[in-house]
């Protein structure tokens, strides 16, 4: 069932509780929520007021999920029931599967991972807070998530079929280098060597120009890979580098640090 909030601030203290579900967020951090650095005189019970409101347009039976908990308020949210919270279980179950050696259960739980996300985060949301602090840390997640799951299908062979879409992602984001590197290593298994070296030297020649720098060790690295193996079979790939596989480490760690609390101001109350 959906329902529709069109209360602007109403959607900020929803979104805010949502994010850090199943834990009490404090009044101080919903007014840095709602107004940032601005606040009225009247904060307190005017949060006490849209939160009174927030749970009478939710309707009884998801209003009670929404609990006054000193400081602040808590919702409760169960099992599968918050598309971010299944992200975070099907990317901890794609990390066992990698660490068990199991690459293609672990790429098809990426996949899945990876469906769930639609818009942007926050999109209906007017909070420069939740906006500036909320949305960079997952429109990231989200990026080196989708790298990992190309890694694994890299991984299986799956050169042709990564091309379109690496391209795309290439075009979109011109100065992540990793994206070339994969699309480099994709083009080179399906065949297309000069392909894949035209990519390297366009990236290349974007990096100078745009950053004043050379590409990163891991671009380098690809490039090197790929020349070596000039004149070799067409289905021959080079080897992903290791600070590629090494990401899952990485991921397991960002995943663990994404929960927890960001300081906030404290305004005394």
């Amino acid at each position: 069932m959906e329902v529709a909030i069109p209360a602007a601030q109403q959607r900020i203290i929803l979104a805010g509780l949502l994010l850090y579900n199943n834990r009490v967020v404090s009044i101080d951090r919903i007014a840095w929520f709602l107004w940032g650095e601005n606040l009225p005189p009247s904060a307190v019970p005017t949060i006490r007021t849209y939160v009174m409101r927030l749970r009478r347009t939710l309707g009884p039976r998801v209003a009670e999920r929404i609990i006054t908990k000193a400081p602040g308020y808590m919702i409760n949210v169960g099992p599968g029931e918050s598309d971010l919270a299944t992200f975070f279980d099907l990317h901890g179950r794609a990390v066992d599967l990698a660490t068990d050696g199991r690459t293609g259960e672990a790429s098809s739980a990426l996949s899945s991972a990876l469906a769930l996300w639609r818009d942007a985060p926050l999109l209906d949301v007017p909070s420069p807070t939740l906006q500036d602090m909320e949305v960079p840390p997952l429109l990231e997640l989200r990026m080196q998530t989708l790298e990992w799951w190309i890694d694994l299908e890299l991984g299986l062979g799956r050169h042709a079929r990564l091309v379109p879409e690496l391209s795309h992602l290439v075009r979109a984001h011109p100065l992540r280098e990793t994206l070339t590197a994969q699309l480099m290593l994709a083009l080179h298994g399906a065949g297309r060597q000069s392909d894949a070296l035209a990519a390297f030297l366009h990236t290349r020649n974007l990096l100078i120009e745009q950053l004043g720098s050379e590409p990163g060790h891991e671009l380098r690295h690809v490039q090197r890979l790929i020349l070596r193996t000039d004149g070799g079979p067409q289905h021959t790939r080079p080897q992903v580098p290791e600070q590629v596989s090494g990401r899952i480490s990485h991921h397991n760690s960002h995943l663990e640090n994404r929960w927890r609390l960001i300081g906030s101001p404290s305004f005394g109350w």
